[in-house]
């Protein structure tokens, strides 16, 4: 069999190919994404348009706003963010979980300004044998994501203990209770002497009022 070896010119034509491939590729990483995007498909440049990459950047801006706003606890602050959402371009849909997060921070906000004027807490009429001879100050859906199989519960904040009552079952009594977080949906609670209790629930109105009950009753002196 004999083999044709390339000619010079056919080398350097070869070589100016591979050059050219290689300044194509390094003029996509220089000019980033957005430089390749017209050399997608129709249909991938339709996912990223410009208008989604817009909305997803205001959203962002909007999600940071209400965390710095919940951060400070000012109901004020909380209060401006309402008509951010229009100012940024963003409709209802898009914004929905926003603005369902600043209904709960208003919610809570509402209850802490309640009971700093020593108000008491709501009692909650509720005939489950669970809590039999206790005052139930909060009763919500919610469920244990660490729980196995949790598909879903009750959750019982009474004048006494923390009570989920689900696939699986979590209590903790207030004079146990040192802490206690929300982060999301989610409410943390640091129980003596090593354990962490988290419940989830289904909305950010019930999440964050469930926290600031929670806070209320694990420190009050009669439960310490």
């Amino acid at each position: 069999m004999r083999l044709t070896l390339p000619t010079p010119g056919e080398r350097n034509h070869g070589g100016n190919r591979l050059l050219q491939g290689r300044g194509r590729r390094a003029g996509c990483r220089r000019s980033g994404f957005r430089g390749c995007l017209v050399k997608l498909p129709s249909f991938v440049r339709q996912m990223v348009a410009p208008g989604d990459l817009a909305r997803e950047k205001h959203l962002k801006t909007f999600r940071a706003e209400i965390q710095a706003a919940a951060a400070s606890g000012d109901r004020s602050r909380i209060e401006t963010l309402l008509d951010r959402p229009k100012q940024l371009g963003l409709d209802a849909e898009d914004a929905a979980l926003e603005c369902e997060h600043l209904a709960g921070l208003l919610a809570a906000a509402d209850l802490r300004e309640r009971l700093a004027r020593g108000e008491p807490l709501e009692v909650i009429p509720t005939r489950h044998p669970a809590i039999t001879g206790e005052r139930c100050h909060f009763l919500a859906p919610a469920s244990s994501p660490d729980g196995l199989m949790d598909q879903g519960g009750k959750l019982f904040l009474t004048d006494r203990r923390i009570l989920y009552l689900g696939a699986s079952k979590l209590e903790a009594e207030w004079r146990q209770v040192t802490e206690v977080r929300d982060q999301e949906r989610d409410i943390f609670l640091t129980v003596q002497p090593l354990d962490l209790l988290r419940v989830r629930f289904n909305s950010y109105v019930d999440a964050l009022r469930a926290a600031e009950i929670a806070r209320y009753l694990s420190r009050s002196p009669r439960n310490r």
